[in-house]
């Protein structure tokens, strides 16, 4: 019962830092230092519970889901003040993914097909938006490759990780059209919502596999 309570507990806390990153955005209630706190504080809390799952019993692959999403909580700030920072962090921290993914189920090779696949897609998306707008898109691409290298090695992990790693792949998808120009009030709630969705159930994945190993 503890388990649900903290992880209850958690999704209400990122509910309350994801609304007042958002109302503050676009109120501008308070400081920008502590709007950009708001949004980071969201992701921190979903590594905690994280940090949570490996103090009970989660092991490596709870640990490493918790780096990997604090690392996501500084990227949130970062890239409010500077995009090509905040996607280097994003990266850095989808290699703790991979490892999480890898040490818990091992390599499959149908996994890199998934991978190849969704590489192929991210680059014919990207070079539509170089020859739409004439931005440059090594950036995207290669962000977009590791990016999508995460929901490549979830698959044979689980469902709920999966889920998280596509919500991942297409909150960042939506940023990338916001980039190229597309400014819609919905696209950016899009973005907000699905990135929050995917880091909570991140850190649920751990929880659940630091349930599953002390059961």
């Amino acid at each position: 019962m503890t388990y649900y309570i903290v992880a209850g507990l958690a999704l209400v806390v990122m509910t309350f830092f994801g609304i007042q990153f958002k109302i503050n955005e676009r109120k501008r209630l308070y400081p920008r230092r502590l709007t950009l706190m708001f949004k980071g504080s969201a992701t921190f809390t979903a590594a905690l519970l994280a940090v949570y799952a490996a103090a009970i019993g989660g092991g490596k692959f709870a640990i490493l889901i918790a780096v990997a999403l604090f690392l996501g909580g500084i990227a949130d700030i970062v890239l409010e003040l500077n995009f090509i920072g905040g996607m280097i962090i994003f990266a850095v921290g989808h290699f703790f993914y991979y490892a999480a993914f890898i040490g818990a189920v091992g390599f499959h090779a149908w996994s890199l097909w998934i991978w190849l696949a969704m590489i192929v897609v991210i680059l014919v998306i990207c070079l539509y938006g170089h020859f739409k707008t004439g931005q440059p898109i090594w950036h995207y691409l290669v962000y977009g490759a590791v990016l999508v290298g995460t929901l490549a090695l979830a698959v044979p992990y689980g469902v709920i990780a999966t889920i998280a790693a596509a919500l991942f792949v297409i909150s960042d998808a939506f940023i990338l059209f916001m980039q190229l120009g597309v400014k819609e009030t919905w696209i950016d709630l899009t973005v907000i919502i699905t990135y929050y969705i995917a880091q909570y159930l991140f850190a649920l994945t751990a929880l659940i596999h630091a349930v599953r190993a002390v059961s």
